[in-house]
């Protein structure tokens, strides 16, 4: 719902310039960073919800494979163990076309994230594993960054952050 509000450009949607000036900060490009926020816009097609209970994340939409697939903390906050992430992997990989990309920005060690006055699981795993469960997913990773936390929070606790782009095996 959130991110149908923001491609739409809705009133009340979460407000994402932020990102686009850091990015133009951190590439050193020139373009303006509201340029880039209608590019990105228009660049989606649509934006699908999925259901891990299902083998078809999709189901039962019908949709042609994707060119590309987002995923931000999903599999931690989703996956019991790490077998349950292995398959979530895998699932994500039959969204997508073959040479298609996935993108997925995760948290390591991590043990738990509070939600009111709720302690909520979250996977812990590190590197080695996500990097594993990626290429037995079908996928080769292109790029991946680790990052160490910066900020402290008695919401939310892991130790580092993990950016990897990777594309399906053809």
């Amino acid at each position: 719902m959130e991110l149908n509000k923001w491609h739409n450009t809705r009133t009340g949607a979460f407000e994402w310039a932020h990102t686009a000036q850091l990015l133009t900060e951190i590439t050193g490009d020139s373009d303006q960073s509201l340029d880039k926020d209608i590019r990105l816009k228009a660049a989606i097609k649509r934006i699908m919800q999925c259901d891990l209970q299902k083998e078809d994340l999709m189901d039962p939409a019908i949709f042609a494979q994707a060119d590309c697939v987002i995923t931000a903390c999903f599999l931690e906050f989703t996956s019991e163990n790490l077998k349950e992430y292995n398959q979530n992997v895998k699932k994500m990989s039959n969204l997508l076309k073959p040479g298609g990309h996935l993108i997925l920005i995760g948290i390591l060690n991590a043990t738990y994230m509070m939600v009111g006055e709720e302690k909520i699981h979250v996977l812990k795993h590190d590197e080695s594993h996500a990097r594993k469960a990626l290429t037995e997913g079908g996928f080769t990773i292109d790029q991946c960054e680790i990052h160490n936390r910066k900020a402290e929070s008695d919401l939310i606790n892991y130790e580092k952050i993990i950016f990897i782009t990777a594309h399906k095996i053809k």
